[in-house]
């Protein structure tokens, strides 16, 4: 997975990849060493629908 943090004038360089551990779970790849790094772990509603994503212990709620 990989995600891109905006607003940004180098969208190139602000994509963050992510290596899929498990359902609804992933850990950021660090560019350097290529080691992994944070989680970051999707919440699902009672219907199975992503609701909102945690990274850094920091809930996120899903805009819809």
């Amino acid at each position: 997975m990989k995600w891109v943090d905006l607003p940004t004038n180098t969208p190139s360089e602000s994509i963050i990849e992510y290596q899929y551990i498990s359902k609804d779970t992933f850990k950021r790849i660090r560019p350097d060493d290529k080691t992994l790094a944070e989680e970051l772990k999707f919440e699902r509603d009672e219907n199975g629908n992503i609701k909102s994503l945690i990274s850094f212990s920091s809930r996120q709620q899903k805009i819809n």
